[in-house]
């Protein structure tokens, strides 16, 4: 049985405390409540891409959902801030970059059906136009969401960013060796931004460049600085700052059955509680070992249910209970669990635990049926000596141009695209 239900209050008071508190907590990733599993915010036409909407598009929109373990119904309230290009709160007031509702109790909500795990879905879509839930971004820009309970500001439940842009400037990236040796296996962005006819009277100093790989905030490298600026064009070549580590393909976990085993599982069982648990075969760090190209999907992960009657019903999709282990000796380094993976977690990463026992690394993670992508990093976010760095690898790098006029207090998004490492040698 599935249950809709769509709740709203509007109260004044509340939405200056909600708006006053998530200024207040950190502008990133994150999940505030162990029960909070499968968090994802898409644009559904780029599922595999960072959540960028277009301030121009009426049609944009981005596709927030979770599960709530509990498996009631709770009563989450969503709010939205704005952030500078560093992801700090802006000075904007809420007013001045949203129209509409600042906050709603709008939750569309079901349980789910004739899964062992029982949980409570939500998902919720903006901008909307729907009277209850009309939401219209007024600026581009970098955001947060910010999801509380019953419109109480000392009760986060999660945070996400997303981003709004405005296009007015035109980019172009190709991807090379680094001439330079000090980062072997590495990938180096060249680029042009053309401002086209935008008047920005100081290019250099109000135009700012931050690129993501792989919808990696932690390790985004930011504040860029062209080598050249002539007339409204910037260009940046042989810049330290835009070699990242080539990495390597993400390594691939298939859980969209549970009646039969993937090649990357050794073991399935059921508990007392009857919840699946799935053991991994061992990994091993693949620093030493050539390069193998196999198609991935970059960190990303999405959800299918082969045993369901309808294979991508998110409310038949159950839950696996999912036994990593990396093999090294027991050191003082730490590794990571690292990926969209991790939004099941309360932390952007992963750790392991060194058990002695079985003189592995190990974690486990509670996962949705479906297939998943993930590496093992360092404590500083590098897969180096895990997984190893090559420039063969395909990755997909996030380009995006801020703009701040001079004399103003918010940054505007100007120009995103996307470049893939095979594409743009």
């Amino acid at each position: 049985m599935i249950v809709w239900r769509i709740i709203s209050t509007w109260v004044l008071f509340i939405i200056f405390a909600l708006n006053v508190n998530a200024a207040e907590l950190p502008c990133k990733d994150v999940i505030y409540r162990s029960q909070i599993k499968t968090l994802q915010l898409i644009n559904p036409h780029t599922p595999y891409a960072l959540p960028v909407i277009s301030l121009q598009s009426s049609n944009d929109v981005l596709e927030l959902s979770f599960d709530d373990l509990d498996g009631d119904f709770k009563n989450y309230t969503l709010t939205f801030l704005h952030c500078n290009a560093d992801w700090t709160p802006s000075n904007l007031k809420t007013g001045e970059f949203l129209d509409g509702f600042f906050e709603f109790n709008i939750v569309t909500y079901s349980f789910s059906v004739g899964t062992y795990q029982k949980f409570t879905h939500y998902k919720v879509q903006f901008p909307s136009a729907l009277p209850q839930q009309f939401t219209r971004f007024k600026l581009s820009g970098n955001y947060m969401l910010f999801i509380f309970e019953n419109g109480d500001a000392e009760q986060p439940v999660l945070s996400k960013r997303f981003i709004v842009t405005d296009a007015k400037a035109a980019i172009q990236c190709s991807i090379r060796q680094p001439v330079s040796n000090t980062k072997n296996g590495g990938q180096q962005l060249e680029l042009t931004i053309d401002l086209n006819a935008s008047s920005i009277a100081n290019p250099a100093r109000d135009v700012h460049l931050t690129v993501v790989q792989n919808n990696r905030w932690d390790n985004m490298a930011q504040q860029i600085q062209p080598q050249f600026v002539q007339a409204n064009r910037l260009t940046y070549q042989f810049n330290n700052d835009l070699i990242f580590e080539g990495g390597n393909e993400y390594r691939p976990l298939d859980i969209r059955s549970i009646r039969f085993q993937s090649p990357q599982i050794q073991k399935m069982y059921r508990d007392e509680q009857h919840i699946m648990h799935a053991e991994l075969f061992t990994d091993e760090s693949r620093a030493v070992k050539p390069y193998l190209y196999y198609a991935d999907i970059n960190g990303a992960y999405t959800l299918y249910n082969r045993d369901a009657i309808d294979p991508q019903s998110v409310l038949e999709t159950d839950y696996v209970i999912c036994k990593f282990s990396f093999r090294a000796p027991e050191s003082s380094s730490s590794f990571f669990l690292s990926g969209n993976i991790t939004s099941s977690g309360l932390n952007s990463r992963i750790p392991l635990y060194y058990n002695s026992k079985s003189g592995h690394y190990e974690t486990e993670v509670l996962l949705k049926q479906g297939f998943y992508n993930y590496i093992y990093t360092d404590a500083k976010g590098s897969s180096y000596n895990t997984e190893g760095s090559f420039w063969d690898t395909e990755n997909e790098y996030t380009l995006i141009v801020y703009y701040r006029p001079f004399g103003t207090y918010f940054d505007q998004v100007i120009g995103l695209v996307k470049c893939n490492s095979l594409k743009a040698r």
